[in-house]
């Protein structure tokens, strides 16, 4: 190969090299500067749950956990006080089985009926829109994450939000709102994981960085062989 072939040669990957690299610069360009647009609290959706306080536990006449945890159908090794309805309730687990046990009284309680649920939905949102609809989902989305089913709520037309409700404390646990599923997209972009959105070594980014060094060093042998033939003037 002659010189000025493999110069041409260098060239050419040079700028196919450039194009795939600032395609992906681009991209963290715009997506992080989409997501510095917005308060992150908006994008969680924060502004439209009317209640964002830590609920208030009594600290006298509870029953004991090893009591909540005897009310269960297995052998419970987790139980956590939380409040249900103004009520002092166990959460009692063992693995992602769960039981609700009223910490007033040691008895297991019902998961809340579809009529409940849509009360508590509609209490708990602070936007502009109606409960559009409600569903019942034994397996989460992705967007919601963890394990277990879960309530879904769906409000709109105005502030359009799903609302995300343990099935058997009530606990409003995510509000996944249009923007966040395009804070989401953008996030997905910005670390180059187009599926689950978590993944920071991906093969794409892996990749990515390949070309950038090669980029660097081939523009770098670009450099060189301008300098050698300007010496060699």
């Amino acid at each position: 190969m002659t010189r000025g072939l493999w110069q041409r040669r260098l060239r050419q990957l040079h700028l196919a090299l450039a194009i795939a690299v600032g395609a992906q610069v681009l991209l963290w360009f715009a997506s992080g500067l989409f997501m510095v647009g917005f308060d992150i609290d908006r994008v969680r959706g924060d502004h439209l749950r009317t209640d964002r306080s830590a609920p208030f536990l009594p600290e006298s006449g509870i029953v004991a956990p090893e009591i909540a945890m005897a009310a269960a159908p297995f052998p419970a090794n987790e139980a956590l006080l939380t409040m249900r309805s103004g009520e002092p309730v166990w959460v009692v687990r063992y693995g992602l089985e769960e039981v609700l046990v009223s910490g007033l009284t040691g008895e297991r309680l019902p998961v809340l009926n579809e009529e409940a649920m849509a009360r508590l939905a509609e209490s708990s949102y602070a936007g502009r829109g109606t409960l559009a609809g409600l569903t019942y989902l034994e397996e989460r989305p992705r967007a919601v994450g963890g394990d277990g089913p879960v309530w879904e709520a769906s409000f709109g037309p105005d502030d359009r939000a799903a609302l995300y409700f343990h099935p058997l404390t009530g606990e409003l646990e995510k509000v996944r709102t249009p923007l966040w599923y395009s804070f989401d997209f953008m996030w997905g972009l910005h670390i180059m994981d187009w599926s689950s959105r978590e993944n920071f070594n991906s093969w794409w980014l892996r990749a990515t960085t390949v070309f950038a060094l090669l980029f660097a060093l081939s523009g770098s042998a670009l450099v060189a062989t301008r300098v050698a033939r300007w010496m060699g003037r």
